[in-house]
């Protein structure tokens, strides 16, 4: 809120188009259903299989409305030192198996019209090894964090699938992040896979329209109940061959196409 109060008193102060605060809505659907922690959903996947949400949540980063010429405005997120810190939110409905529902982003923009939304999936390059031990919220959230990879998730989905005749459900889990990451001289980070997928959504007022995430979408090509031990895909091409449908939903396995996951209600 301070941060917000001193953009308008700046803006006022130099003659310039005053801050209009803005609120991002998002939600999650699964084929127009809407999602919750332990609900059950139908359908999923190629086997049409019936999971079970346990955890859902993903960062943004990089959030600007677009004007009718097409040109970017960035939104200044809100320092609330709880979902929102440092130009990066964290949006959640399940955590750990409990819901757990945060589905707004707000910052301020200055005052105008605007035809369209773009931002990051992810924790930007320069805070994504931070320690998140003791860096503030909502990068303090170790369940979005991978120790051993040194970095963010930046989506993690993660749901129990039940498996035909009645077997034992498997889990189905896919984390995305960055990978193939290495340090150079002064601690600098480089990743090979980044992993951040840029969305841009045309036609969206944020007075009235709500960002969707569709988990039907995102887990269409993959088979959800394959193994009975569960498939676990971490963001390596080499998982197994039921976590790359995700990647492409995405647009991160083939750059050329667009993602299909995220869509404006």
């Amino acid at each position: 809120m301070k941060r917000a109060a001193f953009l308008i008193a700046a803006a006022l102060l130099l003659g310039a188009a005053p801050a209009e605060r803005v609120s991002l809505h998002f939600a999650v659907s699964a084929a127009g259903a809407p999602v919750a922690c332990g609900a059950k959903l139908p359908g999923l996947g190629t086997t049409r299989a019936t999971a079970t949400p346990e955890d859902l949540r993903f960062y943004v980063s990089d959030v600007r409305l677009v004007r009718a010429d097409g040109s970017e405005v960035p939104v200044a997120l809100d320092d609330d030192r709880a979902w929102q810190a440092k130009g990066v939110a964290l949006l959640s409905w399940c955590a750990d198996g409990k819901s757990d529902v945060h589905d707004v982003v707000t910052g301020t923009v200055p005052a105008g019209t605007y035809r369209g939304v773009r931002f990051a999936v992810g924790v930007p390059d320069a805070l994504n090894h931070a320690d998140a031990t003791v860096a503030d919220a909502p990068l303090n959230v170790t369940g979005m964090y991978w120790s051993w990879r040194s970095g963010y998730k930046f989506l993690r989905l993660d749901v129990r699938a039940a498996r035909e005749n009645g077997a034992s459900p498997s889990t189905w889990l896919v984390h995305v992040g960055s990978t193939a990451c290495t340090t150079a001289p002064g601690g600098a980070y480089s990743c090979r896979h980044p992993n951040r997928p840029e969305i841009a959504l045309q036609n969206y007022d944020w007075h009235a329209n709500a960002i969707v995430l569709d988990v039907a979408k995102l887990v269409a090509g993959a088979d959800l109940t394959a193994h009975s031990g569960g498939t676990q895909c971490m963001s390596d091409p080499s998982d197994d061959p039921d976590c790359s449908p995700p990647f492409a939903a995405l647009g991160l396995a083939d750059t050329s196409k667009a993602q299909n996951v995220f869509r404006v209600r």
